[in-house]
């Protein structure tokens, strides 16, 4: 692709010829100074490319002479004759001239050369009778003619440009470098089940532990407490970090921070307990508990850890077990994990355990009365245990359990837990990245993260090349900033859940005052500054008609921004059956980084539930022909009623099909299987509606599994917008014809 920027097309004016072409004007490219670039006259030439010597500007060198272009014929070559219609693909076309004895136009002469379609970006002066063209296209597919004066190129003068094609992304999703139970290697799988071509992987930024920040490095106990604190962000801000009793079954226990019971340092923790006599093993247990997680540790940061133990007792009715879960499946809050999950246990017991596929048992070698330590390469020890875990899981450190049975009493000193990561920041993001690339899936994988500390909320940073957030460079960070941190490296931003990290919903009092707040609150921010909301959510806070209803007032009042869809999963239930389990298709064309960013931030996208659609593929088409607009475009200027047209397939029978104007349905339509469709489930969906955009309009499209109120949410447009004035209207957001 040619560069979208030089010297050459600085110099350019560009100018739209009476067949709506767009042309550069020879006079303007001339070395006349100044002044060279006025249409007719002495300073510089016509800008049909007619006669004059070039003009010269104030004390400027003289430029070439005016040439006769129809003395020379004109052939193309078109390096690529189809392109995509998102005005960014380019076309390098490669023109000679010669004249009728064979000859070349003098060099440096400028060829008036004109598109009736898109953009000529680049064009460069004859050199040898060869001049060198770069037309980017529009945004609507059509046929773009080269000519000069009127007279089409000889051999190749055309370029097609083509509809885009539709990218399923997921945009929001958590691997093992994040707490849950998803892997990166499960996501991938289920993305290809459900014909899903991207994943952009946004793990939380903490979790990369960039400079060792909000760290949990493990826990001495000298403090006196099973309770500390964690400096957060910012630096003034501090977390709860403690040992939560998460199993009481002993019939009695004795738990305390002690000096009798220190190791190295002045203090140490003892436990003891025994049953109520039974044969059944009783259990007493306690987890450290921090928020955010910052005592989980990707294994792909290869992890130690160690600790030291003095038991007390060896009877066959007690043992002590030191347990790390590995990316454990979580039932609503911490204190509660489902099976199954792998785990690894340094246990000191009388009875030999037997490894099972999901438990690693490790013997703590000792004796009584005596200090032991116990230390291990951890990422080794699992990924050698569990080979289909391999590395792609996080340790949850730590657990400590204590067990009786027969009545035996158990006694232990616990002390100086410790763990660290070798790899963290940009090395550990690296780490992954090469992971990901040596996994074998159809699934294109990029890595952007999820900044998750700000007090605003949670931003998606899209792009390779933004660096992992500085919190600690700054206590004054705010989403505004640290969104045009991620602007200042080449990416775009996401604003994430606008309702909050809950996955219930509020009720009805509620989310409609939240309604309210958040409309207010992102209008007044210009929502930060982002290019995207995250819409597409059946129940997070809010229902999708709430997230639906905020995008709206948005939109209305004139902030133009993007909508997606998004699954936000950490765990590993299936795609195709979760609740939230929307993608959002990218209409682009070539699916590089930079190009899917640049279709997905100017709102060339749709979003919905790909699990409906065979092998996750629909054509959904939504476009106001007469003005050549679709999907995310603002129309500026039009006062006339104005049809929109919809094409759905395939759609299954009994759909809904809405068309949304200013947040008000204003037109449905059921599916409806003809004689020419004999599967009622692969029905071709058209239909076309008449708008009156004066005064200015926001006009989208839903499809919806029925027409009842509480249907489930399939695909969702983003809108065509008219609007009065191109005041305050991205560039992007034009129609480019």
């Amino acid at each position: 692709m040619v560069l979208r920027s030089s010297v050459l097309v600085a110099l350019l004016a560009l100018s739209c010829n009476d067949k709506g072409g767009t042309s550069i004007d020879s006079g303007r490219l001339g070395d006349g100074g100044a002044d060279g670039g006025t249409d007719g006259g002495a300073d510089g030439g016509s800008g049909d490319g007619g006669s004059g010597d070039g003009g010269s500007g104030d004390g400027g060198d003289t430029g070439p002479a005016a040439v006769d272009w129809s003395a020379y014929r004109l052939t193309g070559n078109v390096r690529s004759d189809a392109i995509t219609a998102d005005n960014w693909s380019e076309s390098r076309v490669v023109i000679t001239a010669v004249d009728d004895d064979g000859l070349p136009p003098p060099d440096g002469s400028l060829l008036p050369l004109e598109t009736s379609r898109g953009t000529l970006v680049d064009l460069s002066p004859s050199s040898g009778g060869e001049i060198l063209a770069t037309i980017r296209s529009g945004t609507w597919p059509g046929t773009a003619e080269l000519t000069v004066d009127g007279r089409p190129l000889e051999g190749e003068s055309r370029i097609e440009f083509l509809p885009g094609i539709p990218v399923s992304a997921q945009l929001h999703l958590h691997g093992s470098i994040s707490e849950g139970a998803g892997t990166m290697q499960g996501h991938l799988e289920q993305a290809r089940q459900t014909g899903v071509d991207l994943v952009w992987w946004s793990d939380h930024d903490y979790s990369y532990y960039l400079d060792h920040q909000i760290e949990v490095t493990g826990y001495d106990f000298e403090n006196g407490s099973l309770e500390s604190w964690l400096q957060v962000w910012p630096s003034t801000e501090v977390h709860a970090l403690y040992w939560d009793h998460v199993v009481d079954e002993l019939a009695t226990e004795t738990s305390e921070v002690t000096a009798d019971a220190a190791h190295g340092g002045d203090k140490g923790w003892s436990l003891s307990g025994a049953n109520d006599g039974s044969a059944e093993l009783a259990e007493s247990r306690y987890r450290i508990i921090v928020t955010p997680r910052a005592n989980f540790k990707p294994l792909l940061a290869q992890v130690d850890m160690g600790f030291w133990i003095r038991p007390w007792t060896d009877a066959p009715g007690s043992e002590v077990d030191i347990v790390v879960p590995l990316s454990a499946r979580r039932a609503g809050n911490d204190d509660q994990m489902e099976e199954p999950y792998h785990r690894v246990h340094f246990i000191w017991s009388q009875t030999s355990y037997e490894n099972t596929e999901y438990d690693l048992y490790v013997p703590i070698e000792g004796t009584v009365g005596e200090w032991t330590e116990v230390s291990t390469d951890l990422s080794a020890l699992v990924s050698k245990a569990f080979p289909d875990v391999g590395l792609d899981a996080h340790a949850e450190l730590i657990d400590v359990a204590i067990r009786s049975a027969d009545g035996e009493t158990v006694r232990v000193d616990l002390d100086d837990f410790e763990w660290h990561q070798l790899f963290v920041g940009e090395e550990l993001r690296g780490i992954q990245q090469e992971w990901l690339d040596a996994v074998d899936t159809p699934v294109q994988q990029l890595l952007g993260y999820e900044i998750s500390l700000l007090p605003e909320g949670h931003i998606t940073a899209f792009g390779s090349g933004v660096p992992l957030f500085p919190y600690g460079e700054s206590d004054d960070w705010t989403a505004t900033t640290a969104v045009q941190m991620v602007h200042d490296h080449g990416g775009i931003a996401s604003f994430n859940h606008l309702f909050g990290v809950t996955g219930a919903l509020y009720d009805d009092t509620e989310i409609a005052a939240l309604i309210d707040e958040k409309t207010e609150e992102l209008l007044r921010y210009d929502v930060y500054g982002c290019d995207v909301l995250e819409v597409g959510y059946r129940q997070r806070g809010g229902d999708l008609q709430d997230f639906l209803t905020v995008w709206d007032n948005l939109g209305i009042a004139g902030l133009f921004i993007t909508g997606n869809g998004a699954s936000d999963i950490h765990g590993r239930q299936e795609w195709a059956i979760t609740a939230n389990n929307f993608v959002t298709w990218i209409v682009g064309g070539n699916p590089s980084e930079d190009e899917l960013m640049y279709n997905l931030k100017r709102g060339s996208a749709f979003f919905g539930d790909s699990s409906v659609f065979p092998n996750g593929n629909v054509e959904f088409e939504f476009t106001a022909p007469a003005a050549e607009a679709g999907p995310g475009q603002v129309v500026v200027g039009w006062t006339e009623p104005i049809d929109v047209h919809v094409v759905v397939d395939p759609a299954t029978e009994g759909w809904n099909v809405r068309l949304v104007e200013d947040g008000e349905v204003v037109e449905t339509w059921d599916v409806r299987a003809g004689k020419d469709d004999p599967d009622p489930t692969r029905v071709r969906f058209e239909a076309d509606h008449t708008v009156d955009p004066a005064g200015g309009k926001l006009v989208r499209v839903e499809v919806w599994a029925s027409p009842s109120e509480d249907a489930s949410g399939l695909l969702f447009s983003n809108p065509i917008y008219f609007v009065d004035s191109a005041e305050g209207v991205p560039e992007d957001r034009i129609p480019v014809h």
